[in-house]
């Protein structure tokens, strides 16, 4: 098994793959502000910041725990050999401000949107992180018959939203207050500082780079940014053990059937993609007969998935492009 931190992935309101998630909550009732920390914003080489540490392609500079690193592939920390992590996602915020976001957002920690995720969140808190209004929650998840403490914390920004996400071993070093502690106490960089995804992919004629979340990269039709638009993401694995050369095929069957628009797999096809083994899936969702693409390409620690969407009674068949750029995959 690889060393690296084995994450339990939260996609709090999908936002990992194809999902959008501030239009799919309800607004949270105001309440008023009962915790503040320093407003720190600094602008500084990553190098030489004492206990605190840049996390890759973001602006946030975090406290590092003992025993925790930066992992660039997390865009944030993590401790190798076990699932401790701290991952920072920033997220874009569309047509909306990054406080009506963030308000969204907040009913996502408790009930029943948090309870298919098996969180179990104490009191939402409002308060000020890095000078930026900011709501944070702390308790348990209980994920793969196993609990974890946990801690998030979401900050409204200039032009985006920051969501600080902790996780921890129960019983281990690191409680939920800790994590707590790490996500209030961090500062705000004027730069965002560089890191390295470990793979990358071109854009298929029309299609645009866009922001997107954690270790991620999306592409778009035409750089647009709704909901309806053609988009194509990819991602890897967060500490997905090697998967067994003959269970590849059913994984990436259950793994495309568990995409935000849970599609149906009609056609699966072995491929072979920067010389990594993989297969090919599409199908249509059965949220608005969207036609789905996947590409799950396997490498040595995990897998990449690289999926898209696209709505086949709005736009041309997207298929090819999808192909297009998945097999423009390079892994460093």
């Amino acid at each position: 098994m690889s060393s690296r931190t084995m994450l339990p992935v939260v996609a709090l309101c999908g936002v990992v793959l194809l999902g959008g998630c501030a239009g799919q909550l309800t607004p949270t009732a105001g309440s008023s502000t009962s915790q503040s920390t320093s407003a720190t914003t600094i602008s500084a080489d990553p190098v030489a910041l004492g206990d605190f540490a840049a996390i890759p392609r973001t602006n946030i500079l975090l406290r590092v725990p003992d025993g925790m690193t930066v992992d660039e592939r997390l865009s944030g920390l993590g401790e190798p050999g076990t699932r401790n992590s701290i991952v920072v996602t920033t997220m874009p915020v569309n047509d909306q401000t990054p406080q009506e976001v963030m308000n969204e957002m907040a009913t996502g920690f408790t009930g029943a949107k948090a309870a298919k995720q098996g969180l179990e969140m104490g009191e939402v808190r409002r308060l000020t992180i890095a000078g930026r209004p900011a709501i944070v929650a702390s308790g348990v998840q209980r994920q793969s018959g196993q609990t974890y403490a946990k801690a998030i914390a979401v900050l409204a920004a200039d032009d985006t939203v920051v969501l600080i996400s902790g996780t921890a071993e129960e019983d281990g070093s690191l409680t939920a207050d800790d994590l707590l502690a790490v996500l209030t106490s961090a500062r705000w960089s004027a730069e965002t500082a560089a890191g390295d995804l470990g793979f990358d992919l071109a854009p298929a004629a029309g299609y645009e780079r866009k922001d997107a979340v954690g270790g991620a990269v999306l592409f778009t039709l035409g750089g647009e940014s709704g909901a309806d638009a053609p988009k194509l993401l990819a991602a890897p694995s967060l500490g997905q053990a090697l998967v067994a050369e003959g269970e590849r095929r059913s994984f990436a069957v259950t793994r495309f059937k568990g995409l935000p628009a849970k599609p149906s797999a009609d056609s699966t096809a072995e491929v072979e993609i920067a010389g990594l083994p993989g297969f090919e899936l599409t199908g249509a969702g059965s949220r608005g007969g969207e036609t789905v693409y996947a590409a799950i390409v396997f490498t040595d620690d995990g897998y990449i998935v690289i999926a898209g969407d696209f709505d086949p009674a709005t736009h041309p068949d997207q298929l090819p492009a999808f192909r297009e750029m998945a097999r423009s995959l390079v892994v460093s």
